[in-house]
């Protein structure tokens, strides 16, 4: 036997036990299939849930549902997730990804269930698909009594278990599939805060130099944090004011877009990036936006360069300590306000303390307390804004003692919480 061979029987016998594994803990059925509907296997499980499937198919045929299979599979594919739909009859399946190097990409799909209580629309939309079956209406309401209902938010943790226990038979580099995802949500934030803008009068709006500065500094306190996806979630609003603003003149839009990238040059290079690599990341997407024709392209190209600009904040010299930094900063960030330890994070990330603490410090440039400390202090800078009390903002950044806060606050910020509110107008 080939080793290639060997690599695809190895693959049928996890996929085989992965199916029955997800389904037999779940009590809903799974399948597995390749990029043209060939099914591979599939876990039978439960059968009340396949019985409807069945009669569909030997009174209509399964073309329909063959189609849906794959249009979920192309989607999933796409997007890098886990993707939910309903099928031509009313039922909702979930899809994901196993994408493999050789893009022969094996999908897992989950279901089928109903999201909600089998009605007379439900039925009217089986009978509109078909019109034939609106004769055995009351034979197909029982089978489909029969098919387990889930609540829509349950749905979406099965998806996402699902699309976890994929990732185990992936042979690809996870990132690409984070990246593919974090595309995606970014260009539907994009839609729904330009949606949101069209919705406000023109008198309440702010021309766009008033509204970048009011922006200017949210970026920067989040980035100074750590919370780099709360820095892009600022910087989705600003592209989807410029957009709405500009009323799709792609000039204009392209003018706004490269004072955008040049604003955010100053803000990375202040934060400690290297300006050599910040420059040759500006002139480089600089020309890009010029050269661009449509805005979903330019808002790739803004998201690229904010992801470059934060490489260059935390340079990591060795690609192999990447994902170690990535998940350890990510721990970080969610943790602060706990009595979180060096320790504590080197467990995480699956190194002895003493090798973690040298690598953060080579890879990002601060010891763990340093960027630690950072991360409270500039979280608390945005609490002292609403005005609390210095122990309540010391306890919900992580520090049990006021004085201690104060003293961290000071070194970091060269004044006191309280000069600060009094220097910020806020006391």
């Amino acid at each position: 036997m080939s080793d290639r061979e060997q690599e695809e029987l190895t693959v049928r016998t996890e996929l085989n036990q992965l199916v029955m594994d997800y389904s037999y803990s779940t009590k809903i059925n799974c399948k597995a299939f390749n990029e043209d509907g060939t099914m591979i296997v599939s876990s039978n499980f439960p059968k009340m849930q396949l019985q409807f499937c069945q009669f569909i198919y030997e009174a209509v045929g399964n073309s329909r549902c063959n189609k849906s299979y794959l249009y979920g599979a192309k989607q999933s594919g796409k997007y890098g997730d886990a993707y939910i739909y309903y099928c031509p009859f009313g039922l909702v399946n979930w899809t994901v990804p196993i994408i493999r190097r050789r893009d022969d990409n094996l999908y897992l799909t989950g279901g089928p269930i109903l999201i909600h209580q089998v009605d007379t629309m439900l039925l009217e939309q089986i009978h509109q698909v078909s019109p034939p079956l609106k004769q055995r209406e009351e034979e197909i309401e029982l089978l489909l009594n029969d098919i387990r209902f889930i609540e829509p938010r349950r749905v979406r943790y099965l998806a996402d278990l699902l699309l976890r226990i994929s990732k185990s038979l992936m042979d690809t580099d996870f990132l690409r599939i984070n990246d593919i995802r974090e595309d995606n949500i970014f260009k539907s934030q994009l839609v729904d805060n330009i949606c949101t803008l069209k919705k406000i009068s023109k008198v309440e709006l702010q021309d766009t130099t008033s509204y970048l500065k009011s922006k200017e500094a949210d970026v920067i306190s989040k980035l100074k944090a750590g919370n780099i996806s709360g820095a892009k979630e600022v910087l989705n609003h600003i592209l989807g004011y410029i957009f709405y603003e500009s009323l799709d003149n792609m000039d204009i839009i392209k003018w706004k877009a490269s004072q955008l990238v040049i604003i955010l040059a100053q803000i990375f290079s202040e934060l400690g990036a290297e300006m050599k690599n910040i420059s040759n990341i500006k002139l480089k997407y600089l020309d890009k936006i010029l050269k661009t024709n449509n805005i979903n392209e330019l808002s790739m190209h803004m998201l690229s360069i904010f992801d470059h600009y934060s490489d260059a904040i935390i340079p990591v010299i060795n690609i192999k300590n990447k994902e170690v930094i990535l998940i350890a900063i990510n721990y970080i960030k969610n943790n602060f306000h706990n009595n979180i330890s060096l320790q504590e994070v080197a467990v995480k990330v699956g190194m002895h303390p003493v090798n973690f603490s040298k690598l953060f410090k080579k890879e990002t440039g601060r010891s763990f307390p340093d960027y630690l400390n950072i991360i409270r202090i500039e979280t608390s800078k945005e609490l002292l804004k609403k005005n609390l009390s210095l122990a309540d903002v010391a306890v919900l950044v992580g520090y049990n003692d006021q004085s201690y806060f104060s003293k961290i606050f000071k070194k970091f910020q060269g004044l006191t919480p309280k000069e600060w509110q009094k220097n910020k107008g806020i006391t």
